[in-house]
């Protein structure tokens, strides 16, 4: 915990969640996959004024120097994939926890919306689904 002493102020540790936050999302996937290539893949291809990446980095005495690396995040933080064709429609549910996707390739797809997580898959369309939409209690998904 003392390398975290250096904040002095709530809105500096602040900061450095914020930061941690985008670096979870960005490489979810590697986190969930393969846990020890955080230090050695991830915090590798952080952004250069990325806050986890300065606390971390002297961690990483074998890379020495590395070019190619983005000064900031991307405003990009998550791209939803899983669908095999055209994406025709996309919504959040009213409480902001899930995020529907319609395709072309007729089904609807559900995703957490913080981490981008798949949930689950609907199939039964006949044809591209082109609407999707929530009820406002969240219990029930149109599509159509």
């Amino acid at each position: 915990m003392s390398r975290y002493s250096k904040f002095t102020t709530s809105s500096q540790f602040v900061g450095f969640l914020e930061d941690a936050e985008k670096f979870v999302l960005s490489y979810r996937s590697i986190i969930e996959r393969a846990p020890l290539q955080t230090y050695g893949a991830a915090l590798v291809f952080s952004p250069m004024r990325s806050e986890v990446k300065m606390q971390h980095w002297k961690e990483r005495l074998f890379v020495k120097h590395i070019t190619g690396i983005k000064e900031d995040w991307d405003p990009c933080l998550q791209i939803l994939e899983g669908h095999s064709s055209t994406v025709t429609a996309v919504v959040f549910s009213p409480n902001g926890k899930v995020l529907a996707s319609a395709s072309c390739d007729k089904t609807v797809r559900l995703s957490d919306a913080t981490t981008g997580a798949w949930r689950q898959t609907l199939e039964g369309h006949s044809m591209y689904v082109n609407a999707v939409a929530f009820s406002p209690d969240v219990k029930v998904l149109a599509s159509a």
